[in-house]
């Protein structure tokens, strides 16, 4: 029976308006709402590191991404001299 007694519950903190203005009026949303905004601003700080980081990383893309494009500019005139040289070849 003690158990009983333990494990009902007690009555609700906010029954009567004993804490005042805050109590079940719109200003008790404060909490929640600052949690918000202090998510909001980690995405947006997560974002702008993000940002950051592609912006410094952008050389080393670029620098390899030209290098690919002169590798494949010289193969192609690789080509272009060898069928030049094939087609003179068989002309003479």
């Amino acid at each position: 029976s003690t158990v009983a007694v333990l494990a009902t519950p007690e009555v609700a903190a906010a029954k009567g308006g004993e804490f005042g203005l805050a109590e079940g009026r719109i200003i008790s949303l404060a909490h929640p709402v600052a949690m918000g905004g202090c998510f909001l601003a980690t995405l947006y700080a997560g974002y702008t590191g993000w940002q950051w980081r592609t912006l410094r990383t952008i050389g080393v893309e670029l620098k390899a991404a030209k290098a690919e494009a002169k590798a494949a500019k010289d193969a192609i005139a690789a080509v272009t001299r060898e069928a030049a040289a094939d087609a003179d070849s068989r002309s003479t």
